[in-house]
């Protein structure tokens, strides 16, 4: 039996149309990944930095970390997908919640390729 894809992905979420960037209320090094330990999750509030579009992957503005969309945290955990954790952020003007994705280990398989 043929299952859906898990998520369909543009191949090009970067060239989207004034896609939204956050800015992180604290400082941290933006050239090592975010996680548990990081500054950010005991201060998660962030801020819109530019663009007006919140679509389901969010770059933060001067890093090369992202945050998801709730539908996206769901859709790994409900598929079972290792190897990653988030931190939910507050965004007041945000029209859903997002977290900051970050990996924890090697992933596991996904099948729906």
């Amino acid at each position: 039996m043929d299952r859906p894809p898990l998520f369909k992905l543009s191949a090009q979420l970067s060239n989207r149309r004034s896609p939204v960037k956050l800015r992180t209320s604290v400082p941290y090094d933006h050239t090592e990944l975010a996680g548990l330990n990081s500054p950010i999750a005991t201060n998660n509030r962030c801020t819109r930095a530019s663009g007006t579009k919140w679509y389901d992957f969010v770059q933060l503005y001067d890093s090369f970390q992202f945050a998801i969309s709730d539908r996206v945290r769901v859709a790994l955990r409900t598929e079972g997908i290792t190897g990653w954790d988030s931190i939910a952020l507050d965004i007041p003007e945000a029209p859903t919640t997002y977290h900051l994705f970050f990996p924890t280990s090697k992933a596991g398989p996904i099948l729906n390729l």
